[in-house]
């Protein structure tokens, strides 16, 4: 009972300093409250495309950033579900990467819409190695 007292507690401080405007990394009892970053501003995709992977799916993708930087990152959105959205770009700074976003199979704008058959982790691996020799990637950073 007083275990869940004191969480009861932490919480109700954690929700009230959260309302007072806590800064971030000022801690709360145990807890830190991390800091929050603002996102980049919107781009517009330099380059958008379809790639057949094979057994009847073509994923749709779009990259964002800037063509020359020498880093690159792909983006994998939660699934199954409806696949990236122009705003997972702003997670990254546009000056310093190349970001790839893609719906993988059976998501967002790939075909066909919601077919899970043929789809796994190990052909979701496959597809990925695909994608980065279609748009010319050495080296990638995954970002889940």
């Amino acid at each position: 009972s007083s275990m869940w007292g004191s969480v009861t507690s932490s919480w109700r401080s954690l929700r009230l300093r959260l309302r007072e405007g806590v800064q971030g990394g000022e801690g709360v009892g145990n807890t830190t409250v991390p800091q929050l970053r603002q996102m980049y501003a919107a781009g517009d995709s330099s380059e958008k495309g379809e790639l057949d992977v094979g057994e009847g799916h073509v994923l749709h993708y779009r990259i964002y950033g800037n063509p020359n930087a020498t880093a690159t990152a792909l983006f994998l959105h939660g699934g199954p579900g409806a696949g990236c959205f122009p705003n997972h770009a702003r997670f990254f700074d546009p000056e310093r990467y190349r970001v790839v976003l893609f719906d993988q199979r059976g998501c967002g704008s790939s075909t066909p819409k919601g077919e899970v058959k043929d789809n796994d982790t190990w052909r979701l691996v496959d597809d990925i190695e695909k994608l980065r020799l279609r748009v010319g990637v050495a080296r990638w950073a995954v970002v889940l």
